[in-house]
């Protein structure tokens, strides 16, 4: 059997209301190889294939960007809220453009992201840092730039990287996109968004991120503040107290009240070192 075939076998199986854990595996394994397979998608298989020291894929590039942003956010408390004081205000700056809402920000600064990166590289040409590591600007920025800039600066974004609801759209995308299925086969896959989210939730749980400077992060299944499941990262943030901050990387609709015994118990936060394992329709701690 074509393994085009055998994607379709197992997601016709699941869509009749047999879902079982290793056809979905089997179908993200398969699927993570097709060209023109969502990249969503593609970062589940991932994380079932490699769930160690994690150095490239969607969510490593979105924890690297919310950690450096809200780093350098923190880092101002040190330079009397003077951003340009910081010398993480580059690394800053460039980190919330990658996460922050598209929306939000074409509403505040009156230009779309797209269009706002080729400001965004003209601006920050215009810095030079000196040797206290503070930052100046050694030419006249335009109002576009200077909005822009104060922007990013001032503002705290925390965005998942997806959703439950983006992967199964990202789902449906590849099994038509790699011509597995016609659109019109598939008006039922909102039915595989809960299997499918719990198996994220548990491929993710207690792997490793690693980040360019040799610091880590540990994703867990939290409790988001819907009452519902996410997974969860922490970083320490460098002023004094050194307080621990928990963001979230994949945002799910299934509730809390899927996870039992310890792992209901451990909610909000759950430990990345006991593994997680979807039995049916409930969570629990394989233990």
């Amino acid at each position: 059997m074509s393994v085009n075939k055998a994607i379709r076998a197992r997601v016709l199986r699941m869509l009749g209301g047999d879902v079982q854990a290793a056809d979905l595996r089997s179908v993200l394994a398969d699927l993570r190889f097709k060209a023109r397979t969502h990249p969503q998608v593609k970062e589940v298989g991932h994380f079932d294939a490699h769930r160690e020291n994690k150095d490239n894929g969607l969510v490593r590039m979105r924890a690297h960007s919310m950690f450096t942003h809200i780093k350098f956010y923190a880092s101002l408390s040190m330079f009397n809220e003077n951003p340009l004081s910081s010398p993480m205000f580059r690394d800053g700056i460039v980190a919330n453009f990658d996460v922050v809402d598209p929306i939000l920000f074409r509403t505040t600064v009156g230009v779309g992201k797209k269009r706002a990166r080729r400001h965004l590289n003209t601006a920050l040409a215009k810095l030079v840092q000196g040797k206290g590591g503070s930052w100046e600007v050694t030419a006249p920025l335009i109002l576009v730039e200077e909005k822009m800039l104060n922007f990013l600066a001032t503002t705290f974004a925390s965005r998942a990287e997806f959703s439950d609801a983006s992967l199964v759209a990202g789902l449906k995308s590849s099994l038509t996109g790699n011509d597995i299925f016609d659109p019109n086969e598939l008006a039922d896959i909102g039915r595989l968004k809960s299997p499918l989210a719990l198996h994220t939730l548990t491929a993710m749980h207690g792997s490793t991120i690693l980040f360019p400077d040799g610091t880590s992060a540990r994703p867990a299944i939290r409790g988001g503040s819907g009452a519902t499941l996410e997974i969860g990262a922490h970083t320490v943030i460098p002023i004094p107290k050194e307080p621990r901050i928990n963001l979230a990387l994949f945002a799910t609709s299934v509730p809390t009240e899927v996870c039992e015994g310890r792992l209901l118990e451990n909610l909000p936060l759950s430990d990345p070192d006991t593994p997680v394992e979807a039995v049916g329709d409930r969570l629990r701690y394989l233990e």
